[in-house]
């Protein structure tokens, strides 16, 4: 039996936010995450004065913010409040099942590795590949080591793919939510893979942006509940 694949976004995807809700940064007081005024203030002057792309700047501020406060970047700040991460509807059940079946699942997420790998889905997957930080001496963040964005998903998954000892994407899947998915879909479907769309809104910015565009084998509701399309679509292609 040929080994089955499964590629996951995580924000948007297996969690109903697009960005996740950092717990560290209402403790510093910025009310609203990344889309707070003053964060996205800060990450607006980076995007036109250090001609970084839209997630470096968004990490570069929220590194200069918290490291402004007493709490500090550590790991342990950073990931604060991951292990009460909500999920969609049905998602640790499916992980469950797709492991029973000797599915390989894997995340490709522009969201913080550290993070992901303190929610309660961490042990469901062969591999989480995450944004990472520098750290100083101190174990406090300093500066992005690795950051994934659009494109990069797709170099990871090349990676993937070729650590497996796999010639192309025939037996993979990669379930995303947004726009920002389309490279790693490209990449996927035009070698021989499936691409799924999950939405929590049918008539969302992001579906009409990809709905055209080739890149999408399938849409689903982001429902991965036991009898939904999407974990049965999954399951019937898995088993």
């Amino acid at each position: 039996m040929q080994k089955k694949i499964i590629i996951f976004d995580f924000d948007g995807t297996l969690t109903p936010y697009p960005v996740t809700r950092f717990k560290i940064l209402d403790k510093c007081g910025y009310k609203g995450g990344v889309h707070n005024p003053e964060i996205v203030k800060l990450f607006q002057e980076m995007l036109q004065n250090d001609q970084v792309n839209f997630y470096g700047a968004v990490y570069r501020a929220f590194i200069d913010k918290v490291n402004e406060s007493p709490y500090k970047m550590t790991d342990s700040n950073i990931s604060m409040g991951a292990e009460e991460q909500v999920f969609n509807k049905g998602v640790i059940s499916f992980l469950k099942m797709l492991n029973d079946n000797n599915a390989v699942n894997y995340i490709v997420s522009s969201g913080l590795k550290v993070y992901i790998e303190k929610t309660k889905v961490n042990e469901y997957f062969t591999k989480i590949y995450g944004t990472t930080f520098k750290y100083d001496s101190n174990g406090i963040a300093v500066d992005l080591e690795f950051l994934i964005d659009d494109e990069t998903k797709a170099m990871v998954i090349e990676e993937i793919i070729r650590d497996n000892n796999m010639m192309d994407c025939k037996n993979v899947i990669y379930v995303g939510d947004s726009i920002s998915d389309y490279y790693a879909m490209k990449y996927v479907k035009d070698n021989g893979g499936q691409t799924i769309f999950v939405y929590q809104d049918d008539e969302s910015d992001d579906i009409k942006k990809v709905r055209n565009s080739g890149v999408v084998s399938s849409f689903f509701l982001a429902d991965y509940s036991e009898g939904s399309k999407l974990n049965e679509y999954i399951k019937n292609w898995v088993v």
